[in-house]
């Protein structure tokens, strides 16, 4: 079966993986910071513990890589806020990214949930995708461990294997209830 991740676009940059969660919050429609926050909050508070001062701290590293712009809205007898709005590049590394499956199973409860509650938003032709590609992915996974535990030396590198092949099919067991 062909591995997705073996493809360029499928490996993870050096990036932060909550600006994608900014950055998906963002596709919903420009947005202040507290509105970002109440966001992530409510629709993924039970992945993520961001607090706003983290989200404004992600903001600003989004806009100076230009993944993101500000305008500032004059408030009456309060201080300017900025509105932030995704750009169309941001949207594509949004994209290409909610697309991609997650490379290790730990990277299944923060990455790949917040992956599948974006990809809900797109549809579920989207959700399916996501989850056969993840399945792909965690189904080679589980083979090449199957390969590492018959060659093995030592008891204690089989059974860590063997618990990491576990943990892989019952990851796999999770995706296919999805």
């Amino acid at each position: 079966m062909n591995n997705p991740l073996k493809n360029k676009t499928y490996l993870q940059s050096d990036r932060n993986p909550a600006e994608y969660a900014v950055l998906g919050a963002l596709t919903i429609g420009p947005a202040h910071g507290y509105d970002l926050y109440q966001y992530l909050l409510e629709n993924l508070g039970s992945i993520w513990t961001l607090g706003l001062s983290q989200i404004y701290a992600l903001l600003s590293r989004l806009d100076e890589e230009g993944l993101i712009s500000q305008e500032r809205q004059e408030q009456d007898k309060r201080p300017d806020r900025k509105i932030f709005t995704l750009n169309p590049h941001g949207l594509e590394i949004f994209k290409d990214w909610v697309r991609q499956p997650v490379a290790h199973v730990r990277d299944l409860r923060l990455e790949f949930l917040s992956k599948l509650h974006f990809a809900r938003v797109r549809g579920r032709g989207a959700v399916s995708r996501l989850i056969q590609a993840q399945i792909a992915v965690l189904t080679e996974t589980s083979r090449g461990l199957q390969a590492k535990i018959k060659s093995t030396q030592t008891f204690i590198e089989q059974q860590t294997l063997e618990f990491r092949r576990i943990q892989t099919q019952a990851a796999i067991a999770w995706l296919q209830k999805l």
